[in-house]
């Protein structure tokens, strides 16, 4: 996992997987304001974003470790 801050938005690279897909893709209902992608989910602001959904994702790539 690894985070970066660009001109005129947040990424979070969440580089994890298993048998139902990527980590970071089951998330889009619940981060509408962000851009989720297979690995990244780019958003603008903080405050935009669910805590608890977004600590739910921190939490599940941790535990899953890296794509192979």
């Amino acid at each position: 996992m690894s985070i970066a801050s660009n001109a005129s938005y947040i990424s979070l690279y969440c580089f994890a997987s298993d048998a139902d897909g990527f980590v970071a893709t089951r998330y889009v209902d619940r981060l509408p304001q962000a851009s989720i992608g297979k690995t990244c989910v780019k958003f603008k602001k903080l405050a935009d974003l669910d805590e608890a959904a977004l600590v739910a994702l921190i939490k599940e790539t941790a535990e899953m470790g890296l794509v192979a």
